[in-house]
């Protein structure tokens, strides 16, 4: 069965949002800092990801800047996220509070039209080259 545009449009969102979030969290040689342990990592090599505090199955909050950061792949695949920990982490960076309330919106359905999805792709993709040239990568 054939991919909806829509579906596309979430693979396509999903991919360049997990480029940004490890561009955002790398210093200015590109390198990341697992939100869970702090084992660095290339932004693009050695298994760095996109950890979600809440899960990506909750689209209210899929795509929230502070619900995602860069995340080692043992601690996001193999160790389930390390959910308490990103909470505490998120708070730090953020505020208290911030993961509370994160995990509150978490809650509400929230369902993007494809135009709203495919808005959010050219934004992120502005902002992955903004990042890549600002940090010479």
């Amino acid at each position: 069965m054939a991919r909806s545009e829509r579906m596309k449009a979430v693979d396509a969102l999903d991919s360049i949002f997990s480029k940004y979030i490890r561009l955002r969290d790398s210093n200015k040689n590109g390198y990341c800092k697992c939100v869970t342990c702090s084992k660095e990592a290339f932004w693009t090599k050695d298994g760095m990801q996109a950890g979600h505090f809440q899960t990506r199955t909750k689209y209210s909050t899929r795509w929230d800047e502070k619900n995602v950061h860069a995340q080692c792949a043992g601690c996001n695949m193999v160790n389930g996220g390390q959910q308490y920990v990103h909470g505490i982490e998120i708070d730090k960076r953020y505020g208290e509070g911030t993961a509370d309330n994160i995990v509150r919106l978490s809650n509400n359905t929230k369902k993007f039209s494809t135009f709203e999805l495919r808005e959010m792709i050219a934004h992120y993709k502005e902002e992955v080259l903004r990042m890549m040239k600002e940090k010479g990568l």
